[in-house]
């Protein structure tokens, strides 16, 4: 193992060795079962629907009659049916029914002997929610999607209380926007501003997300308005992916570029910001294997005296999520602290809180940081506030590294 970082611990266990804990997700057999039942729907289709700009919407049985619309052929979708969507840019946000599989990358010439033959770089199938406040998809239980592109949306694709799996799609510059705004300087009623998963948002569900990429994507939560008094809190959490109380198993994938952002406008207000690629939350479970989480940001505007914190640029778990990680590289991330009075950046890479357990194997966590940019070069910092560049461990979570290069964090 190299380890030339700073790696801050507060009050945690922290275990270089190969003892612990795993969450392999296929052991679990109510995760298995979950992923038979989402296989059943991939290989044993009932019939196909077909969607093409240019059909005649007469049935959808063939490209030629095929709905317009893919939300005009969910409708007419039945348990185990699958949508087959012809390349092209699809203006609207779509709302799946349970047991369904739609795919996309159709040059519209495809047969039911020949699913193959399609090509999704070379024939993209665009969802674009056209920048309304809601998602581009919003899940159903036992519902595969398949070789497409997510964007325009207030998030990506939104899981609760579902089994779903995603494969082989972009999710990208998807912005969820949550927004307060105090109607006086003298109104004192609690403002609360959470933004929480823009390329996807995962409650209480089972997601399986494998060979896709989440690019991108934002949450901003922001508070305008009012003063000092009362209640004034903006969270944003999982610029890329979002879990709460989920089980998430993601493989090979690329997760990059994605922000979190809180902004205020009064003083007296505090802005937090977790995980712009990851943040787990609840009971949440992970399992990350083969993945690329890298060019993260967080970041705050806000006025003096406000109260800033940020957390795992790079993942974010807290609560009693717990996550086993093969073959990650968590690399360029960065927390951007532009006010540093009484507030904390931690964790440029990776921050673990609470009661979490994280297993990282076989991984590298290179090049993340904790920039300073203060308001005024004449700014007194102190550096306790800011703290591992590559790790940050608080409460009583506990972290275990076998195999990994951990370099050049800052």
């Amino acid at each position: 193992m190299v380890v030339q970082c700073r790696l801050w611990c507060f009050g945690v266990f922290l275990i270089l060795s190969h003892a612990g804990f795993s969450t392999d997700l296929s052991d679990d057999p109510q995760f298995q079962q979950s992923i038979e039942k989402l296989e059943a729907v991939v290989n044993s289709p009932k019939r196909i629907i077909y969607v093409s700009q240019s059909g005649n919407g007469m049935g959808g049985r063939t490209w030629e009659t095929a709905f317009p619309t893919i939300q005009e052929a969910m409708d007419t979708a039945s348990s185990k049916d699958h949508i087959w969507v012809r390349e092209g840019e699809y203006r609207e946000a779509v709302r799946l029914s349970a047991n369904i599989a739609l795919l996309g990358g159709f040059s519209g010439t495809q047969n039911p002997d020949n699913l193959d033959a399609r090509d999704t770089l070379m024939h993209p199938t665009i969802i674009n929610a056209n920048d309304r406040a809601e998602p581009v998809i919003t899940g159903a239980t036992y519902c595969v999607l398949d070789g497409l592109t997510l964007t325009g949306g207030k998030t990506g694709l939104y899981c609760k209380n579902v089994v779903m799996k995603v494969t082989g799609c972009v999710i990208v510059g998807n912005e969820n926007r949550e927004s307060a705004l105090a109607p006086s300087y003298t109104d004192t009623r609690p403002l609360i501003a959470i933004a929480q998963g823009g390329g996807i948002h995962c409650t209480n569900s089972t997601l399986w997300v494998s060979n896709t990429q989440i690019l991108g994507n934002l949450c901003l939560a922001e508070i305008t308005g009012g003063n000092q008094l009362g209640v004034r809190i903006c969270l944003a959490e999982g610029g890329g992916l979002y879990s709460e109380d989920s089980d998430v198993r993601i493989e090979h994938c690329d997760i990059d570029d994605n922000r979190i952002q809180s902004e205020v406008s009064s003083i007296y207000y505090r802005c937090q910001g977790n995980g712009a690629g990851i943040a787990g939350r609840g009971s949440s479970r992970f399992q990350i294997n083969r993945c690329r989480i890298e060019n993260h940001s967080t970041d705050t505007h806000q006025s003096r005296f406000e109260v800033a914190n940020l957390r795992g640029a790079g993942c974010y778990f807290g609560d009693q999520s717990i996550a086993t990680i093969d073959q990650m590289s968590v690399c360029g991330n960065k927390i951007l602290a532009k006010w540093p009075y009484h507030s904390s950046f931690l964790g440029g890479g990776v921050a673990v809180e609470g009661s979490a357990k994280v297993r990282i194997s076989n991984s590298l966590v290179a090049d993340n940081e904790i920039f300073l940019d203060p308001l005024s070069p004449r700014d007194v910092v102190n550096k306790d506030l800011f703290r591992g560049g590559g790790f940050f461990l608080g409460g009583s979570a506990r972290l275990l590294m076998e195999n990994c290069t951990v370099a050049g964090n800052d």
